[in-house]
């Protein structure tokens, strides 16, 4: 596995554009979201056809012809493509995880971006391979070189509880920075073994963006808080 990079993005806010990503998420509100939360339309995509791209900011994969969709905040999205970042952009709790995936999202009417983030930790079973993810990497691999087609069915980039994430509003993490980025960054991490890991950050080798201040924005949570009990004495 290279070794984990931070980018040397501005840690000051870009003018104009306080509301930058990526933060820490840290003591979150809870918010029954309703209508507004997270919907992953996703039950009967199946396998996509996309291809791999290896750009001047690691490797991505876009997504070609008929895409997984999602709603948020009353609006649908359509999946445009995904990529790694080493290690997480995003904290939680202090905690930086290994990898963090990005799947972007575009509203075909207004042009609006979401995104959803998937931190990816090791599994607790180093034994256990996840076979379509494995199957997924090969294909990479082999199309990289010609930027060739490869094949993804998108749930299998997803954690175990989908519907435990942080929600916030914020920007890209790549150049420029665009705001006005709706993230969703799920709780529960998408576990994998070593092998798998090592091979997701030599592949898309994508490096992270310094955490980005807070300033006057919330964090939500679509989960309760966890309450430990008071220390016995």
């Amino acid at each position: 596995m290279q070794p984990m990079k931070i980018a040397s993005a501005p840690q000051t806010p870009l003018p104009g554009f306080p509301q930058q990503s990526p933060i820490h998420l840290e003591d979150p509100i809870h918010a029954d979201l309703g209508d507004r939360g997270l919907q992953l339309d996703w039950a009967d995509i199946g396998t996509l056809q996309c291809r791999a791209q290896d750009g001047d900011h690691g490797a991505s994969v876009k997504v070609e012809g008929d895409s997984a969709a999602i709603h948020l905040d009353r609006q649908g999205f359509e999946l445009k493509g995904f990529h790694f970042h080493t290690p997480s952009e995003h904290v939680v709790e202090g905690k930086r995880y290994p990898l963090e995936l990005h799947l972007v999202h575009q509203n075909p009417e207004n042009g609006k971006v979401a995104v959803l983030g998937v931190l990816v930790d090791t599994d607790s079973d180093p034994n256990q391979p996840h076979e379509p993810l494995h199957k997924f990497l090969r294909e990479v691999k082999e199309a990289l070189p010609n930027e060739g087609p490869v094949h993804v069915d998108p749930a299998i980039l997803l954690p175990k509880f989908p519907s435990h994430y942080y929600r916030y509003e914020g920007s890209l993490t790549t150049p420029g920075y665009d705001s006005n980025v709706s993230w969703v960054v799920f709780k529960e991490p998408l576990r994998v073994c070593p092998d798998e890991l090592a091979e997701l950050s030599d592949i898309f080798e994508k490096e992270a963006r310094d955490l980005q201040p807070l300033h006057r924005r919330f964090v939500l949570a679509s989960f309760p808080p966890e309450i430990h009990p008071p220390p016995q004495g």
